[in-house]
C-alpha cells in the first residue's frame, strides 16, 4: 500500500475497471474513452484493471469481448492488472480494518451475502446482535468454523456527515447514519466489489476515479473504506448515464445488441467515428463542433465540459443506429485517405462477394463510396436496417 500521507499524484492516474460478465457495453466504452482522454490530456497514466472477482458470472468469452472491443477503439493503456490476482492483498487489508475495530463479523446466515435488506421499518442498516457482539465471542465462533461476513462498522449516532466534491455533479453529502453496514468479505471469504475496488485504487495510486453516475451513491461507502485503509481518497467524477429514447437505462436484456460495441464495428462504423459519437454523449467542446478528430478531442477534453443530464441514444427497431452516429461515420469515411479507405472497406467487399482487381480498376472516392454503400446493404453479417444510410450527407438535428 502507498504512503497514506502522500498527496494525490501531480499527474493523474486513472483506471478503467470493467467486470467480465458480458460484452463491452457502449456505456463502458464511453467510460474508458473519457478516462483515456483525461489521462492523455493531462499527460497521465491509463490503467486497465479487470474486476474479475465475481467467479460465478465471469467468463473467458466476456474477457475476450472486452479486449476485442477496446482494441477496435484504437486507444491504448499503460498498465494492466487482474483483480483476481490480488485477492491476498484484499483479504490482508480487510483483516487490517478489522484489527482497527472498524469492522465486525456477522454470523447471521440471511445477511451473509446480501448487500442491502429491507423490513417493515424501512431500509436495513445493521444487525444489532452482530454489531454489538463481543470480540471474545466473535473470535470463539470464528474459531469453531462458523461462517461469517465481515462488515464495515459505519459510525452511528455521531451526527457525522460524509461528503466529497464530484468533478461533474459538485458537492455531495450524506449522513453516515443513513449508510448500512456494508460487507467487506462475503461468507466464502471473497472480497466484495466495494473492498476490492478501493484496496486496488489505493494500492495502484489511482488519483481520479471517473465512472458512471450509477456509482455515485457507492462513493460514501468508499470514503469510509479509504479512511479504514489510512489512504487519501482519490478525486471522483461521475458521468451521466446513457439511456434509450424512452429514458430507460440501456441494457442487453431490453435493448438487444445495439448496446454492444462490436455491433457498431460489425456494421461498418469506423472506430474514430464511434469514439467521436460517444464523446458527444455527455460532453461537448466549448466551440460546439461535432465532427472532431481524436487528437482534437484529446486537446479539448475537460471534466468541466461533461454535462449532468443523461445522454440519449436515439434508435428504433427499424433503424438501430442513432442518426448522428451514422452522419459522423459518413463524415469520417469521407475524410479518410484513399489507401485507408480501401483497407477498411476490404472486409465488406469480401463479405458481399466483391473481389476488386487493383490492376483493372482505378479507384476513385465516388466509386468507393458507392461500393461501400452497396456492400453494407448486402453483407449478411451483421444484419441491420436497409434504411440506414452510411453515407448520410445531411447533418441530423
Amino acid at each position: 500500500m502507498p504512503d497514506p500521507n502522500s498527496s494525490v499524484a501531480a499527474t493523474p492516474r486513472v483506471r478503467f475497471a470493467p467486470s467480465p460478465t458480458g460484452f463491452l457495453h457502449v456505456g463502458s466504452a464511453r467510460t474508458f474513452i473519457f478516462n483515456w482522454l483525461y489521462a492523455r490530456h493531462n499527460h497521465g497514466t491509463m490503467v486497465l484493471r479487470l474486476d474479475d472477482t465475481d467467479v460465478e458470472r465471469n467468463t473467458d468469452a466476456s474477457v475476450q469481448s472486452i479486449f476485442e472491443g477496446l482494441r477496435w477503439l484504437g486507444l491504448d493503456w499503460d498498465e494492466e492488472y487482474k483483480q483476481s490476482e490480488r485477492l491476498d492483498l484484499h483479504r490482508r487489508q480487510a483483516e487490517a480494518i478489522f484489527a482497527k475495530g472498524l469492522a465486525y463479523r456477522d454470523f447471521t446466515p440471511a445477511h451473509a451475502t446480501d448487500e442491502e435488506h429491507s423490513s417493515a421499518q424501512g431500509a436495513w442498516l445493521f444487525n444489532p446482535g452482530m454489531r454489538e457482539l463481543s470480540r471474545e465471542e466473535s473470535d470463539r465462533r470464528a474459531a469453531s468454523g462458523e461462517p461469517f461476513a465481515l462488515r464495515y462498522r459505519v459510525p452511528r449516532d455521531e451526527g457525522r456527515t460524509l461528503h466529497f466534491v464530484d468533478g461533474v455533479y459538485g458537492a455531495q453529502q450524506k449522513l453516515a447514519d443513513e449508510v448500512e453496514d456494508f460487507a467487506l468479505l462475503r461468507s466464502d471469504g471473497m472480497p466484495t466489489y466495494h473492498l476490492a475496488s478501493c484496496v486496488d485504487d489505493a494500492d495502484l495510486r489511482i488519483s481520479h476515479i471517473i465512472r458512471g453516475q450509477d456509482h455515485l451513491t457507492n462513493t460514501f461507502k468508499h470514503l469510509l473504506i479509504f479512511e479504514g485503509l489510512g489512504a487519501q481518497p482519490p478525486h471522483f467524477a461521475h458521468l451521466p448515464l446513457l439511456v434509450a429514447p424512452d429514458g430507460a437505462k440501456l441494457s442487453k436484456r431490453k435493448h438487444g445488441p445495439v448496446v454492444s460495441v462490436t455491433t457498431y464495428r460489425d456494421a461498418g462504423f469506423l472506430p474514430q467515428a464511434f469514439v467521436n459519437f460517444l464523446c458527444l454523449l455527455g460532453w461537448s467542446p466549448k466551440n460546439d463542433r461535432e465532427f472532431l478528430a481524436l487528437d482534437e478531442i484529446r486537446d479539448l477534453f475537460t471534466l468541466e465540459g461533461v454535462n449532468r443530464a443523461n445522454a440519449v441514444i436515439n434508435f428504433t427497431e427499424e433503424d438501430p443506429f442513432d442518426a448522428k452516429a451514422v452522419w459522423l461515420n459518413a463524415e469520417h469515411i469521407r475524410a479518410l485517405p484513399m489507401e485507408e479507405l480501401s483497407r477498411d472497406l476490404q472486409p465488406f467487399f469480401n463479405a458481399a462477394g466483391y473481389r476488386p482487381n487493383p490492376e483493372g480498376w482505378k479507384p476513385s472516392r465516388r466509386s468507393f463510396a458507392s461500393a461501400s454503400s452497396c456492400c453494407a446493404m448486402q453483407c449478411p453479417q451483421p444484419t441491420f436496417s436497409s434504411s440506414t444510410n452510411f453515407l448520410r450527407t445531411t447533418r441530423p438535428s
